[in-house]
């Protein structure tokens, strides 16, 4: 569509803003329950629990889900609002829509904008954080089964003159016939 487009059916621009904020809504849910889970994989993980870890992966994989269909549910959106904008569908966002109205409508539109951006900001935080974890996690697992078989090269270590040496772990386990 170009800039001289007219739309099909137009709609009020009120309607579509209140289509828009309610659509918010229900991003916004969505977006709660993935930093809570989020939340939950962190303390899942400094705490060793392996059943709330499980719990909470669960929990994410349901965000997720919700979040696809939503992302369904915001490009159809987008194109309404496009099509009576007369813009593409890319151009399409929520600043571009707030310039475009005044008044209350305008502001909750701004402020659902800030709202969702900071949830994002920190979900994207969250997963940086338990990735860390999750990967010192591994690495320390890692390390204990290498330790436990013998197959590691131990760990760096000083010595009484503060030379730096390897250490070596031995067999913790031994099979016996």
């Amino acid at each position: 569509m170009n800039e001289n487009s007219v739309p099909l059916h137009p709609v009020p621009m009120d309607t579509l803003v209140l289509a828009c904020l309610a659509h918010f809504e229900q991003e916004e849910a969505m977006l709660a329950a993935s930093l809570e889970a989020l939340r939950e994989v962190r303390r899942s993980l400094i705490q060793g629990e392996l059943g709330g870890l499980q719990a909470a992966m669960a929990q994410q994989q349901q965000a997720a889900q919700t979040a696809a269909a939503l992302t369904e549910t915001r490009h159809r959106l987008r194109q309404r609002l496009a099509d009576q904008l007369g813009v593409h569908v890319e151009q399409t966002t929520l600043r571009a829509l707030a310039a475009r109205i005044s008044g209350p409508l305008r502001e909750q539109l701004l402020q659902v904008r800030q709202r969702l951006g900071g949830m994002a900001r920190e979900i994207e935080r969250l997963n940086r954080g338990n990735l860390a974890l999750m990967r010192q996690s591994i690495a320390l697992l890692q390390k204990l089964v290498e330790c436990l078989s013998a197959e590691g090269s131990g760990t760096l270590r000083y010595t009484a003159t503060g030379d730096i040496e390897h250490g070596s772990c031995g067999h913790f386990l031994q099979a016996r016939c």
